[in-house]
């Protein structure tokens, strides 16, 4: 399986990009802040269940 993080925002602003990265990977992560987060606040809640079987957060862990 095919992953690729999305950098250097939180959520993804082009909803172009969606589209076509989802021809290269299978998966999508995204720098999340905290467990929890919603990246696609302004889509409804159906599509952001849809997009989340692509989309999945990576949260920052400390080390040390």
């Amino acid at each position: 399986m095919l992953n690729a993080l999305y950098y250097p925002h939180t959520s993804v602003r082009d909803e172009n990009f969606m589209k076509h990265a989802l021809l290269y990977w299978d998966e999508i992560e995204y720098i999340a802040p905290w467990e929890g987060f919603n990246p696609l606040p302004r889509y409804s809640n159906k599509t952001t269940q849809l997009l989340a079987k692509f989309f999945k957060p990576h949260v920052p862990k400390q080390t040390g």
